[in-house]
């Protein structure tokens, strides 16, 4: 029979953020996908997700933390190694009732410009051309900003009723 852990805290206080040196996204960036910043008091659970959030943009092959006593608080300690794979390139087939048939192709690449920089572009060509070109640059908490266009078109034959009236 195991002995009952005790858990004398649920909760972190975070002092300092450190993190190893990336060359493709800033601090600003990991900070904002962690979704918590230096000097606050986290949940157990307010870190999982960070670290899952950190994991889950694929941008990192290896996301690995400890802590370091910083007085009576904690530093958090992040090592990342950033994923090689930059750009990925998928092709699928498409249809539905509204926009009928369709390829469908997508382009998605990662630091093409700036260092956290986030381009894609979609385009379905078949019955009813579309495209969806999406360009942003994350930059956490702090302001991030982007480009946005996309075109939907479609042919659709609606029946046309004519009403008349009569008034006398």
């Amino acid at each position: 029979h195991k002995p009952k852990l005790n858990v004398k805290t649920d909760s972190l206080n975070i002092v300092n953020i450190k993190i190893n040196e990336l060359k493709n996204y800033s601090r600003d960036y990991i900070i904002g996908k962690l979704n918590f910043k230096p000097k606050s008091k986290i949940s157990f659970k307010d870190l999982e997700t960070g670290i899952n959030n950190l994991n889950a943009t694929q941008n990192f092959s290896n996301v690995s933390y400890y802590f370091d006593k910083n007085g009576l608080y904690d530093d958090l300690v992040l090592t990342l190694t950033e994923s090689p794979v930059k750009t990925n390139l998928k092709f699928a087939l498409h249809y539905d009732g509204l926009y009928k048939s369709a390829v469908l192709a997508n382009i998605t690449n990662k630091k093409t410009f700036f260092k956290n920089d986030f381009l894609s572009a979609d385009l379905a060509l078949g019955d009813n051309i579309r495209y969806c070109f999406d360009y942003y640059i994350d930059n956490g908490f702090q302001l991030s900003y982007g480009f946005k266009s996309q075109l939907n078109q479609f042919n659709k034959n609606a029946p046309v009723s004519v009403i008349t009236y009569n008034i006398n």
